[in-house]
């Protein structure tokens, strides 16, 4: 009976042995039949065959990985994250929650990405991979010492790996003391030729404190007399990295060159990082006007108010809504509506293109294009009327709709060349003209009318950014800019000394 027994026991065992092999066997055949679908990029079979080995197996860690990694290459993403989400809840399992954090990085889903990731390192804080990524994502918001603590973690394992060397360096770059002296050269057709030198300081300090302060000359010229004009100003910005936003303060005085009065000048800027790619700015700041000969010959302060949303995204769309006030002291004011969107980078060898579409409007509340000379001078020379804005510019309905390109060549990583340029497919503007007229008493008084002026607008800009060594940088570039009122030439540089230590 006990030998009966004792055989019947070893049968069943050695079936139930075969049989588990057997299907051991089979799941390892199907997720490799599946694997072998996806390689070969026959999505769909792979998919069918994950769902229906999923309905029996749905526990399956190394099925579900391969099954979320297949729905993103069909950019199926959105059904990807649910795969992730479903699983999670069922079955929080490490190797499923690196996988999802590194698609949601890949992604730039951030903020998910930065909430999984501190679930996984709960369990393996040592990981290079999630150091590295929650490093990097600390860094874009802001929190520079909480970066540099992921990063010097993988470092104290891998000194050499590439991803935190290349972070901290760019960390100890942006933190570091700098001081920063630049210089402009503005030649414009009003006729007015400007240089403006100044000299920059700032020391990253932590997320409250980060203090920069900035002096600035500005030397201007018309054919016969000499303008000066000075400003300093001091600014610090306030990291809030648990809701993506900063705060940015400036305070300073500007002593205009038609009085010796200092003037008061700053502004609060804020930042904030919204769903996905998304960027809401909103601006409120005073400042000087110093653009034309009339407003080096009257001192222009204006306040000027503005909100933006921009998205942004690696190797993908760029663009940017805003809508600006500049408010002058005379209680008239300037509304502009902008617009621009760019495309998806091109890249061929060391170079990479995006092409777009920009458009803007520009309206002011009153107008004041005004005559050089009076009346009296106009009627006894029997001249042509001919006017200038006083004290700023005021545009009269100009709409401009521009084609945008953009072409960066990187040869290094410490030289890169950028050009920016700007055409104007269709551009009109109200543009003002003078006449000579009567008012109801019968006297003479100079008049202004408004034609519609169609033109070709056109704005280049070209780049240089070279850095010289690790505490080094020059930075230099040039804007030639053509609208209907004038023609501006502008060179720039810049050389920044970074006190890093060794």
């Amino acid at each position: 009976m006990n030998l009966n027994y004792t055989v019947s026991t070893v049968i069943i065992l050695l079936f139930s042995f075969k049989t588990l092999l057997s299907q051991t066997h089979s799941n390892t055949d199907t997720l490799e039949t599946a694997r072998q679908f996806a390689y070969s990029k026959q999505y769909s079979q792979a998919i069918d065959l994950l769902k229906a080995y999923e309905s029996y197996h749905p526990a399956e860690v190394n099925s579900i990985r391969l099954h979320a990694q297949v729905l993103y290459w069909m950019n199926d993403y959105d059904s990807a994250f649910q795969l992730y989400e479903k699983t999670l809840n069922q079955n929080p399992n490490p190797f499923i929650k690196l996988d999802y954090a590194r698609m949601l990085f890949e992604l730039s889903r951030i903020q998910r990405a930065k909430e999984i990731l501190t679930e996984y390192l709960r369990t393996d804080k040592t990981n290079i991979e999630a150091n590295n990524m929650m490093g990097t994502i600390s860094y874009w918001n802001g929190n520079s010492s909480k970066a540099k603590e992921y990063f010097r973690t993988v470092l104290k394992r891998y000194p050499r790996n590439e991803w935190a060397v290349k972070y901290m360096k760019e960390i100890n770059a942006v933190t570091a003391p700098f001081l920063k002296i630049h210089a402009d050269y503005n030649d414009d057709t009003q006729p007015l030729q400007s240089v403006i030198p100044g000299i920059e300081t700032g020391w990253y300090l932590s997320n409250w404190l980060s203090p920069t302060l900035a002096f600035q000359f500005q030397h201007s010229k018309d054919s016969a007399i000499s303008y000066d004009a000075y400003s300093f100003q001091l600014s610090n910005p306030f990291s809030f990295s648990k809701i993506n936003t900063q705060l940015v303060l400036s305070s300073g005085g500007f002593k205009s060159p038609s009085d010796h009065s200092i003037h008061w000048i700053g502004g609060i800027e804020l930042n904030k990082k919204a769903f996905h790619n998304f960027t809401i700015t909103g601006l409120a700041e005073r400042k000087p006007y110093l653009y034309t000969v009339s407003s080096l010959q009257n001192s222009v302060i204006q306040n000027n108010y503005a909100a933006a949303i921009g998205f942004e995204k690696k190797r993908s769309w760029h663009g940017r809504a805003a809508y600006n006030i500049q408010d002058f002291s005379d209680n008239n004011t300037i509304q502009t509506f902008s617009s621009w969107l760019l495309t998806p980078p091109i890249q061929f060898s060391l170079f990479e293109f995006r092409i777009g579409y920009a458009n803007n409007f520009s309206n002011s509340k009153e107008n004041r294009y005004t005559s050089v000379k009076s009346i009296q001078e106009i009627i006894a020379g029997d001249t042509m009327i001919t006017g200038i804005y006083k004290s700023y510019f005021t545009p009269k309905n100009q709409r401009v709709h521009s084609i945008l390109s953009n072409l960066t060549f990187k040869p290094s990583n410490s030289l890169q060349f950028i050009l920016n340029a700007s055409f104007g497919i269709s551009a009109m503007a109200d543009n003002p003209y003078l006449f000579l007229d009567k008012d109801f008493n019968n006297e003479v008084i100079i008049n202004r009318g408004f034609t519609s002026t169609y033109y070709k607008p056109l704005s280049l800009n070209g780049k240089i950014n070279y850095i010289i060594s690790d505490k080094l940088i020059l930075d230099a570039g040039y804007t030639y800019e053509k609208t209907l009122f004038y023609t501006i030439r502008n060179a720039n540089m810049s050389l920044k000394y970074l006190f890093i230590r060794e």
